[in-house]
């Protein structure tokens, strides 16, 4: 009976010990497998990452290729001009062409500016115009003989201080970002800075830094969200061309008698009520527009007001689309006669083009 029992026993262990290896060798069976399933998942993520490897160098190749073919040199002047391509960022591969004196990539839906714009030291010309940037990098201070800067038609939010390091700038263009509120004070340094345009934005206000632009010739901040203008406005002394239609400016200060300089005066489509006499002491005004207001007829206490101004001034504006400044001179000088001068007068749909 105790053999039997002994048998049993036995049989049973060998049983568990069966068991038991079999159970050890299926854990091992599915850790080899899921190794080889790992080893073989490591070996196709390196088989594509070599194939992707092979085809950013080609992509690198083919892009090189291309930027070269565009590539211009005339003398001196190496230009790079590229136009509806999808970009979207610049090429590493042009971070080498450190020859280039003009760079333009338009309409190429670029959303950033790479910081290795530094390397463009002899850079004279920057048009990144029709684009989707949103930022500038503060890099592009470093562009001492960048000479005109072309970013219109892009998103742009906010400009860099360290852009008024760009000391060489001569031309700026800004339109047409649609968001741009304010232009940091450090731009007041870019004294050689001729041609200034803010035009489709949102300014409220000149910016201060335009302000002291002292060579400032044109400047356009059309289509923005202007209410008045400085009383420092003849800050601008040498300012030649001033365009502020599409606004919401009501009153036009005084002080714009004093821009001696000032040729062309745009304010039409904005919403003046009165305008200052004085202009037309302005020795070299030839154009000056403002169509498309509601300047309101002249109020005065006094019994001898002339008549209606904005009668007289649309049958001139309809029969003789350039007056001449004669007719301005006698204007304000009948004015004067009747003792009815005021400090602004009023008139309603004029474009003058003054000889």
């Amino acid at each position: 009976m105790s053999s039997c029992r002994i048998t049993l026993s036995m049989v049973n262990m060998a049983k568990v010990m069966y068991t038991g290896v079999s159970q050890i060798r299926a854990m091992w069976e599915s850790r080899i497998s899921k190794q080889k399933v790992r080893q073989q998942r490591e070996q196709e993520r390196k088989a594509r990452s070599a194939i992707e490897r092979l085809r950013a160098e080609w992509h690198t190749h083919v892009d090189i290729a291309a930027v070269k073919k565009k590539v211009t040199r005339d003398e001196s002047h190496v230009a790079l001009r590229v136009e509806g391509e999808d970009w979207r960022a610049l090429p590493q591969s042009l971070q080498d062409m450190v020859d280039l004196n003009e760079l333009r990539v338009l309409n190429s839906r670029l959303h950033v500016l790479p910081r290795f714009v530094a390397n463009f030291q002899r850079l004279q010309t920057l048009d990144l115009s029709k684009n989707c940037l949103q930022e500038l990098p503060k890099e592009i201070g470093l562009l001492k003989g960048l000479q005109q800067l072309l970013l219109s038609y892009n998103q742009l939010r906010r400009i860099p201080e360290e852009l008024g390091d760009c000391e060489s700038l001569e031309r700026l263009d800004l339109s047409s970002n649609n968001s741009l509120e304010e232009l940091p004070y450090q731009l007041s340094s870019l004294k050689k800075l001729v041609l200034l345009d803010l035009s489709v934005n949102k300014f409220s206000s000149v910016p201060i830094a335009v302000l002291r632009m002292s060579g400032l010739q044109w400047l356009d901040m059309s289509k923005n969200r202007l209410h008045e203008l400085p009383q420092d406005i003849d800050r601008l002394e040498r300012v030649e061309t001033m365009l502020l239609h599409h606004n919401s400016i009501r009153y036009l200060p005084l002080a714009l008698s004093d821009m001696g300089e000032l040729r062309t005066l745009v304010v039409s489509a904005d919403h003046l009520v009165q305008v200052p006499t004085v202009l037309y002491k302005l020795p070299h005004l030839k154009i000056l527009d403002m169509r498309e207001n509601r300047l309101q007829e002249m109020r005065t206490t006094k019994q001898t007001s002339p008549p209606p101004l904005n009668k007289r001034l649309q049958v001139v504006d309809a029969e003789q689309e350039d007056m001449g400044k004669e007719f301005m001179t006698s204007y304000f000088q009948d004015l004067q006669k009747r003792e009815t001068s005021p400090e602004y007068t009023t008139v309603v749909s004029l474009s003058l083009q003054l000889g």
